[in-house]
């Protein structure tokens, strides 16, 4: 994403410098010999850079929308964990209970 955006700049760049020096495209040089960009080379430099632009957008919102559903996701296993480390508190508590009650009654009979 940072690549798109750098190119990108470049790109701007590409059109404010056309005057200062001869610019490479595809390997052709883009200026023509009284050192002015043509309006088609601008307004195609223009679109590359729309382009781009869009692109780095695209690639923004698709991030987001995957830290949205990542974030979702982990409140959903921590809400999930909360409740699983409650069932296993209640089943202590219910297995001390019965030790308790095993205990009592182990005492009782042999008392008897």
């Amino acid at each position: 994403m940072e690549a798109l955006a750098q190119q990108a700049a470049r790109k701007q760049r590409q059109l404010q410098d056309a005057s200062a020096k001869p610019l490479e495209l595809d390997g052709r040089t883009r200026l023509t010999c009284d050192g002015v960009v043509s309006k088609e080379e601008i307004e195609e430099l223009e679109q590359q850079v729309k382009t781009l632009q869009a692109q780095i957008a695209s690639l923004q919102q698709k991030a987001g929308d995957q830290t949205s559903a990542k974030r979702t996701e982990l409140q959903r296993n921590v809400f999930e964990t909360g409740f699983i480390r409650q069932a296993v508190l209640q089943q202590q508590s219910s297995l001390v209970n019965v030790q308790s009650a095993l205990s009592r009654l182990t005492v009782n009979v042999a008392v008897s």
